[in-house]
């Protein structure tokens, strides 16, 4: 038993769906136009400027952010398009190691700008997924073959035995 002195304990929060690998990139990419779609393209315009050391620093400002206000479980969602590569990817990986006392870090590996028609795409995926990535996932309505994304989504999760995660909030 412990006296909490009349406060509020419970269990740590959950982060179920950030994407830290874009965290804090607000001075590069400003707020698109309210009511628009636009937001990939503005982001796919700066993503080849990712380093490993900038998405580490950025994304760990975050992760820390989120431990001082209660998250212990957290899903990131890291892109692995070709313009990207697999940087954000090695700087995640690192950080869910660097802060492995604090909080639970899954790694959701996509493409968000594309899959069945970029080769590139899909050998990081599969290339993340070898390094230890836990899931898998994909945002089927932005790729020009949503019924095969789906398929390879499903395919490579029997074949690396990892979780699915598929982007369904876009309308």
């Amino acid at each position: 038993v412990i006296e909490a002195g009349g406060r509020l304990v419970s269990p740590g929060l959950i982060e179920s769906h950030i994407h830290l690998d874009k965290s804090r990139i607000l001075d590069r990419c400003p707020a698109g136009t309210k009511g628009t779609m636009d937001h990939m393209e503005r982001i796919s315009e700066v993503k080849h400027h990712f380093t490993v050391e900038d998405v580490h620093n950025r994304a760990g400002q975050t992760i820390e952010d989120c431990l001082l206000h209660g998250t212990m479980h957290m899903r990131t969602h890291v892109e692995v398009d070709p313009n990207g590569g697999l940087r954000g990817f090695e700087a995640i990986t690192q950080l869910a190691d660097e802060y492995r006392w604090a909080i639970d870090l899954d790694i959701c590996v996509f493409a968000q700008e594309g899959w069945s028609n970029v080769p590139e795409a899909d050998a990081n995926i599969v290339s993340a997924l070898k390094s230890g990535a836990p899931v898998v996932g994909g945002a089927p309505k932005f790729d020009p073959d949503p019924e095969w994304q789906i398929r390879r989504i499903f395919e490579l999760a029997q074949e690396y035995d990892v979780d699915v995660d598929i982007h369904l909030d876009t309308g």
